[in-house]
């Protein structure tokens, strides 16, 4: 996966894991998405959902902001729905739920 994902230069490319954790990424992705330079094993992933609800650049540089969150819940809750009793997910919704409005609703 990861040859495949740096093969893809010069498009962006990303593996979210089950929590939609970043695992890795190539730099066009870290052009596009404002990430961080991708260093295997360095520190704490970042989680897509938790990005994407909580930094406000992507609000503003984001005209269909929420209608992209709204559909980025859905498909979130769709993932977690597969995995109802997994602990990690329900800590993460939990933390959603009270860092967005629209999350909660």
């Amino acid at each position: 996966m990861e040859r495949t994902v740096l093969a893809l230069e010069p498009n962006p490319a990303f593996i979210l894991g089950r929590y939609w954790d970043l695992l890795m990424w190539n730099q066009a992705a870290e052009i596009v998405f404002h990430l961080p330079e991708f260093s295997k094993g360095s520190g704490p992933r970042t989680n897509w959902m938790r990005r994407f609800l909580t930094d406000s650049s992507l609000r503003t540089n984001n005209l269909d902001w929420e209608a992209k969150a709204q559909v980025m819940i859905a498909q979130f809750r769709t993932d977690y729905a597969h995995f109802p009793l997994d602990e990690r997910f329900g800590e993460l919704t939990e933390e959603f739920m009270q860092i967005s409005e629209l999350f909660r609703s």
